[in-house]
């Protein structure tokens, strides 16, 4: 997919507020945000400020600094290869907001989404693969760049390379960067099977992190299942092989796990709670001044008079068993 040329230039210019970074260092000065990097002033470049110290701020000599974050489409993605090109100023957590569902993870992530793809260059930042995968510089295919002189060239590993061996890591010394090309890692599912495993001291640490350097972060054990209903309901599943003899099961539901209230269960239940009190509402049977409680309801307890006749308490069970029956095959 390739999108098609963007809007005119627009600036926006925020004067005298506070430009802070990670830290909490903070200057007083200007803050510019093009949606065309490539029409910005030859200022100092800066994404979403999670750089340590004062690296992301403006000078006091010319306090003005370009905000990289409206420049944030993606270019060009090769479903085939994975390789994505996209502007400087798109971060990690729209990145996987569009194409973790479709299978695709970014090769090295830091340890916070709110990085831009120029902010993860010009810092070269590293991930929990770092022993096997390098840096995410490691995976820079191409940068396209504007340099001191006003240029705008493209570089990389085989292209201006020393050029772009000084900016992957040069904290944007060596120019604005304002695109960026790198392949995507195809993955099976976005959860990841975690071990721990505590070692007696540094000797043992090292050696394991020796022998075991090219062990995979999703062992390749796993297998992901799915199985989806034309309801779209659709159940995922995996599994991994293990040593350990205990059963070890975690359920989730819509991403949340079921000891959070990520289950089938409470949505049955709130739904059992909704119907009957419009059941009573609707037969005039709740006293007044009563409030029909979730506990009165699911634990069949009466509150401060609150009565059913034999024949409403019958109509009454036939209505929740045949809402039952259709919430269980729909849970199924």
């Amino acid at each position: 997919m390739r999108r098609s040329d963007g809007p005119a230039t627009c600036l926006t210019v925020m004067t005298d507020s506070r430009i802070e970074g990670w830290g909490r260092t903070s200057v007083l000065g200007q803050e510019l945000s093009p949606d065309n990097l490539e029409q910005s002033p030859p200022v100092l470049f800066r994404g979403l400020g999670r750089s340590y110290g004062d690296s992301s701020l403006p000078p006091s000599a010319n306090p003005v600094v370009v905000n990289t974050t409206r420049a944030n489409r993606m270019l060009a993605f090769d479903t085939a290869t994975g390789t994505l090109r996209a502007e400087a100023g798109l971060s990690l957590l729209d990145l996987h907001r569009t194409l973790l569902p479709r299978g695709w993870f970014v090769p090295v992530t830091p340890g916070t989404q709110f990085v831009t793809l120029g902010g993860a260059v010009a810092a070269d930042v590293h991930g929990k693969n770092h022993h096997v995968d390098g840096c995410f510089g490691s995976h820079v295919r191409r940068l396209k760049m504007r340099v001191a002189d006003g240029r705008v060239v493209e570089c990389g590993p085989d292209l201006e390379r020393e050029l772009f061996l000084a900016t992957v890591g040069g904290m944007g010394l060596t120019g604005q960067i304002l695109e960026v090309e790198f392949p995507m890692v195809r993955i099976p599912t976005p959860w990841i099977w975690q071990e721990s495993e505590r070692v007696g001291d540094i000797d043992e640490y090292i050696e394991k992190l020796v022998t075991e350097r090219q062990k995979a972060m999703v062992p390749a054990g796993t297998q992901p299942f799915y199985k989806a209903h034309d309801n779209g309901i659709r159940l995922e599943l995996a599994m991994v092989w293990t040593e350990a003899t205990d059963e070890f099961v975690k359920s989730y539901v819509n991403g949340i796990p079921t000891k959070s209230g990520g289950t089938h269960e409470n949505g049955l239940k709130s739904g059992v709670v909704k119907a009957v009190r419009n059941y009573i509402e609707t037969h005039n049977l709740t006293p007044k001044g009563v409030t029909l409680t979730a506990e009165d309801i699911l634990w069949r307890r009466t509150k401060r008079g609150l009565k059913l006749g034999k024949e409403q308490a019958a109509e009454l069970e036939d209505f929740l068993r045949g809402m039952g029956s259709k919430a269980g095959s729909v849970a199924a």
